[in-house]
């Protein structure tokens, strides 16, 4: 899933943060793009880690997220910073890399490759579709009754993550598409927040395998961030699913050369291993889908497999997939 327009460069220390609204209290994130898509999470006063550990507070298993990832530490007076602990792929707010900085309200954390985080001082203004100041109803509804439009979207986002583990993804897909009319609403059609909900729907409309809608959806997230004067590094992974939906409806030669396209993009922003490593599997399918170039085909799999392999627990399970497929390329 990718959240739209985010810049990498190691970004300066900046002084400590002066945040508008409440300093006391609690603070919260709000998970707005990854696998836990809708969770909040309450930040006290101490410190509160990110990753994939279990018993961390704040847990979150999208790939490329270390067990213990990143911290943010609250003073006794309300103000937060954010601290990399030495991850693997880096910690970024706003899209610049950090070290240790400041949090200011409505900054946006991105960790691993997918999971983008909104830290804010009042969960009523943490919706994951920027609800709260702005929301709009539908046409036809009243505005009484735009916070409980608000509070359902949210508590159907939040159970996104077990509707998928139960296979059941017509709610999902309707989730995304509510949330899709809301965001072209608050930010017009061709606005990075809008491609990253397409991109998102996309991917619940392949896991029904709806591949047609889905490629639709990925065409125009791709088409938004194609348009932007530089386009973010989430361009590689949408035509990376755009080729994983012409592969699905048999477009082989299409497939290749978008997972091709994906590829240089990626490695052309400085992807990290495990992100190319998913196009060059996506690129040794197409190949063996079209039955051509046997031998690039098997060492692009190899290379997919040993970059997984190295990536440690967080890429276990695309190392045995990719395996499984090596083997049963050996045995045909």
């Amino acid at each position: 899933m990718r959240g739209g327009g985010h810049e990498e460069a190691t970004a300066i220390q900046r002084t400590k943060a002066q945040p508008k609204g409440p300093r006391r209290g609690p603070a919260f994130l709000t998970v707005l793009t990854g696998e836990h898509v809708g969770t909040v999470f309450e930040l006290r006063v101490g410190e509160s880690t990110i990753g994939r550990k279990e018993g961390v507070q704040v847990h979150l298993t999208d790939d490329g997220i270390s067990r213990r990832h990143a911290q943010i530490i609250r003073d006794p007076d309300g103000s937060a910073k954010l601290v990399d602990l030495e991850s693997t792929n880096g910690t970024y707010i706003n899209g610049r890399r950090i070290h240790a900085e400041g949090l200011r309200e409505g900054d946006r954390i991105r960790v691993g490759q997918s999971a983008i985080l909104d830290f804010r001082y009042e969960y009523k203004d943490s919706s994951m579709m920027e609800l709260a100041s702005v929301e709009r109803a539908p046409p036809g509804v009243p505005v009484s009754t735009e916070r409980s439009i608000s509070e359902e979207i949210n508590t159907r986002l939040d159970r996104l993550d077990r509707v998928y583990d139960t296979q059941s993804h017509g709610e999902a897909i309707e989730t995304y598409r509510r949330t899709l009319h809301i965001r072209e609403m608050k930010f017009g059609k061709d606005h990075p927040a809008v491609a990253s909900i397409l991109d998102s729907l996309g991917g619940a409309l392949q896991t029904a395998h709806e591949f047609a809608a889905a490629l639709e959806c990925h065409e125009r997230a791709l088409a938004i961030y194609q348009g932007r004067a530089r386009p973010p590094r989430e361009t590689g992974h949408v035509m990376s699913n755009v080729g994983r939906c012409q592969l699905e409806m048999g477009d082989g030669e299409a497939a290749l050369r978008s997972f091709e396209q994906a590829h240089a993009m990626l490695r052309g922003r400085g992807a990290s291993s495990a992100e190319l490593a998913r196009v060059r599997f996506s690129m040794a399918q197409a190949l063996n889908h079209l039955g051509r170039d046997r031998d690039r085909m098997l060492d692009l799999a190899r290379l997919s497999r040993d970059a997984f392999a190295a990536g440690g627990p967080s890429t276990r399970e695309p190392y045995e997939i990719v395996q499984r497929w090596l083997r049963a390329q050996d045995e045909g």
